[in-house]
């Protein structure tokens, strides 16, 4: 792996897991759909520019992988954003995370070139802190019935039911994305961020129609859009750094070097949302760490 992907892919780690982060905390306090239309609407607008000034080439080629990713995509947004709705923050965006890099990796593996023994190695030790991470807190035996119970001060109740539902629709997210991405590994250098446009254009659209057919309306308060700005920005950051590390990198290590954004997610919520860790989690951390490592080797 070439210095320029690596760090590519490290900024793709910190930008998707701090976006991870804030999307929970959006989707719970405005919802998911409309967090969904006014981060992907930022999105938009961050991208689409930097496509124009590129002067990237608008071919077929370009547009169709984009929408044909943007098809499972923003399937998968709507069960992310259901899912940080329903349970823990940072175990759902791990769960996502893992079946997202899972995906990929594996056609990448039976598709493309074999890595070498130590790659193998570094994606393995990925893999396996995402198991070490994904594990939570204990819910309490008592804890049942609905999903998520309000609090008085506004903080929420997680139940067992709700965080099973949670994990279901992390799992489904994840399978989602990771087929977009495999959609996307097929564009090229020259293709530069074109697929990025049309995958975020089409998925914006989408994502107003069901919010329209729920009847209901993107009308946010200063404080909605500026979460919506925050996690617009810096997923839009992220899925540049990554779709470039993806044209230039193999589909068997890409996805499975920006894994990690999760672990950003759980430190994130760690200190800021007080959710629990386990010290199995705490490992997680340590061993993706180790594997990112043996990618660059």
């Amino acid at each position: 792996m070439s210095t320029g992907v690596f760090v590519l892919g490290l900024v793709t780690v910190l930008m998707w897991g701090a976006s991870g982060y804030w999307a929970g905390v959006a989707g719970r306090r405005i919802g998911a759909r409309r967090t969904t239309c006014a981060t992907q609407l930022t999105n938009v607008a961050v991208i689409l520019p930097l496509a124009l000034i590129r002067h990237d080439h608008w071919t077929m080629h370009s547009l169709g992988w984009g929408l044909l990713s943007s098809v499972f995509g923003a399937c998968g947004f709507m069960s992310a954003y259901s899912a940080v709705q329903s349970g823990r923050i940072g175990v759902t965006g791990k769960l996502k995370s893992g079946v997202m890099a899972l995906v990929p990796i594996s056609v990448g593996l039976v598709t493309g070139p074999r890595p070498d023994g130590i790659k193998l190695v570094g994606i393995a030790l990925v893999l396996s802190s995402i198991v070490l991470l994904v594990l939570p807190a204990r819910v309490r035996d008592d804890e049942v019935g609905e999903p998520v119970v309000a609090l008085p001060d506004g903080a929420f109740a997680l139940t067992r039911s709700g965080e099973r539902r949670a994990n279901r629709l992390s799992l489904l997210s994840g399978a989602l994305f990771g087929i977009g991405v495999i959609a996307l590994g097929q564009t090229t250098d020259a293709d530069g961020l074109v697929p990025l446009v049309s995958y975020r254009v089409a998925i914006a659209g989408v994502a107003y129609v069901v919010l329209r057919a729920q009847r209901e309306r993107l009308s946010l308060d200063a404080a909605g859009w500026r979460l919506g700005l925050v996690v617009g920005v810096l997923s839009a950051i992220g899925d540049v750094t990554f779709l470039l590390a993806l044209q230039s990198g193999a589909l068997s290590i890409v996805p499975a070097m920006v894994a990690l954004g999760p672990a950003v997610t759980a430190v994130l919520a760690r200190f800021l949302a007080q959710e629990r860790m386990r010290p199995a989690q705490f490992y997680g951390i340590a061993v993706g760490v180790t594997g990112l490592v043996l990618l660059k080797v």
